[in-house]
């Protein structure tokens, strides 16, 4: 049995690359990147 039937892990990886400097931005009280689901939807 596969424990991802929809491949969701992609979505994290995505993530993953951003997720920091969001965090940062959010502490920081700043935004200056694009969106978070920038790098899944473009």
């Amino acid at each position: 049995m596969n424990s991802d039937p929809y491949n969701l892990q992609r979505f994290l990886e995505a993530q993953a690359m951003n997720y920091d400097r969001a965090l940062a931005e959010l502490k920081a009280g700043e935004k200056r990147s694009r969106s978070l689901n920038s790098g899944v939807f473009g």
